[in-house]
């Protein structure tokens, strides 16, 4: 209400005020630009004490409802009223120093509405929380994991429409301000720099979107595959069980590829649009591959090895896996070498490059074989009765019997020890 109240008497004293300097100039005095100096400086200090003396409410609007506050959005409210008074006087000194120079293309009414702009950020920020909140999709499944991904889906729609919204206000504050960032590029070295400045953050803009779009799908599609298994990344539990699928598995490499290739093509556009030649970085580059395909033949092997080996899916995360010497539950896959965590406990990172042989101990379905100890003189027979007859019970049992692949049989003597 204080805020409400005292930028309708802003807009009255501001609108008097440009009514009475267009009047003087009408009427040919010479007061108009006077009145204009002093009344400029004076809303621009209303504003700044407006903005002070609110400023925790000002805090209080921009964290609105929100019941996860993450650490970016409690900065930006907490620190957001100092910098839009530090923002309001830089707009006073830029308003009076076109105005000294002579250009009249910055009029009052076009620094009122920057000003406007300024203070009403925050507030557009809370449309954009409110628009990405109806733009979400539903959850999909239910548990923690859902719900991780379904907020996780609604900051990234958050964050994206930030950075349009900061994109969207420089264009229209610079346009108001008479900044033209088309016609930048004509005029002298300083004002190419700023153009070329403009074009360099739209490219980081558009590369930090094109970063939160593909961690999106990717997240969501993850987010499905492991709700259609009824794993919960949040859970931990034993190892050695049925795996993920496929696709699953090969999810987390794609996102780190996609994410490595937006990185350094944001990089190399952003750097030339700054004026550096990226030709020679490219050459240096080509240069630097084959440098290293032909001193590290152990991680081009181990490489190449890793993307076969996906190819023919011989394994996928979380299934239990036996190389000969080492074996352990696939638990992250890299693009050079797989880390196995034994029944025991301890990692084992293994270079796709030294898997000679691979035992997939999870795959569709195994055969368990048990001893058991008798003594000596015991009937066989009788024996491999009762071990049919506890078969037949189990496949009974309406909790045990989905499990089973065929009946639970005895198959005879193994062996024979001293005991």
């Amino acid at each position: 209400q204080y805020i409400y109240r005292s930028f309708v008497a802003l807009a009255f004293v501001g609108g008097t005020a440009m009514f009475l300097s267009k009047l003087s100039q009408y009427y040919g005095s010479d007061y108009g630009n006077i009145v204009r100096f002093w009344v400029s400086l004076g809303v621009h200090a209303w504003i700044i004490y407006v903005t002070w003396k609110a400023r925790h409410g000002l805090t209080t609007i921009i964290v609105g409802d929100e019941t996860r506050l993450t650490p970016g959005l409690k900065k930006m409210a907490t620190y957001w009223p100092p910098i839009s008074m530090v923002v309001v006087g830089l707009n006073w000194f830029l308003i009076q120093f076109i105005v000294s120079t002579g250009n009249r293309t910055l009029s009052p009414e076009r620094g009122a509405v920057a000003i406007l702009l300024i203070v009403l950020l925050p507030f557009f920020d809370t449309i954009v929380r409110g628009i990405a909140g109806h733009l979400v999709p539903a959850m999909e499944g239910e548990g923690a994991t859902a719900e991780k991904a379904q907020q996780d889906t609604r900051e990234c729609y958050i964050r994206v429409g930030r950075v349009v919204l900061v994109l969207v206000m420089v264009m229209l504050i610079g346009k108001l301000w008479g900044v033209d960032f088309r016609g930048l590029a004509e005029d002298g070295l300083g004002a190419q720099i700023a153009a070329n400045g403009v074009s360099f953050l739209v490219i980081v803009a558009v590369g930090y979107m094109a970063w939160e779009i593909t961690n999106l799908v990717i997240n969501r599609k993850l987010t499905r595959e492991l709700e259609a298994l009824g794993v919960d990344k949040e859970s931990e539990g034993e190892g050695g069980g049925a795996g993920l699928t496929r696709m699953a598995t090969i999810l987390p490499i794609m996102r780190m590829t996609t994410q490595t290739t937006i990185i350094v093509l944001t990089v190399l556009l952003g750097l030339s649009q700054l004026g550096v030649n990226i030709t020679p970085l490219l050459a240096g580059a080509g240069v630097l591959g084959l440098a290293i395909g032909f001193g590290a033949q152990t991680l081009v092997k181990d490489i190449v090895s890793g993307v076969f080996f996906l190819l023919d899916d011989a394994f996928r995360s979380g299934e239990f896996l036996d190389l000969g010497t080492i074996e352990g539950t696939v638990e992250k896959i890299s693009v050079r070498s797989l880390q196995l965590r034994a029944v025991t406990g301890p990692i084992h990172v293994v270079p796709y490059g030294s898997i000679s042989q691979l035992t997939n101990m999870s795959r569709d379905w195994v055969t368990m074989k048990l001893k058991f100890t008798i003594p000596f003189g015991t009937d066989i027979d009788m024996v491999r009765k009762l071990f049919k007859k506890i078969g037949e019970e189990m496949m009974e049992d309406p909790d045990l019997a989905p499990k089973f692949l065929s009946p639970f049989k005895g198959q005879g003597a193994a062996d024979v020890t001293d005991v």
